[in-house]
């Protein structure tokens, strides 16, 4: 199996009057829309989920 040079990291965001901030990230597509539907049912402020191609070194050394 290849390894690829990057990995796809999908990240909720929340938007607090400031900007949007980043609140958690994951891999797995299914336990980001799980998350977003959290947020969204229990916050006020608007919540989206956005994907990110972080390359791997990055991902493994969590600077991302």
């Amino acid at each position: 199996m290849r390894i690829t040079k990057f990995v796809t990291v999908f990240v909720t965001q929340g938007h607090y009057g400031t900007g949007w901030d980043d609140e958690c990230s994951t891999t797995d597509r299914k336990e980001a829309r799980q998350t977003l539907k959290e947020y969204q049912e229990n916050s006020r402020w608007p919540s989206r989920n956005i994907r990110r191609r972080v390359l791997r070194t990055d991902y493994e050394a969590g600077n991302f």
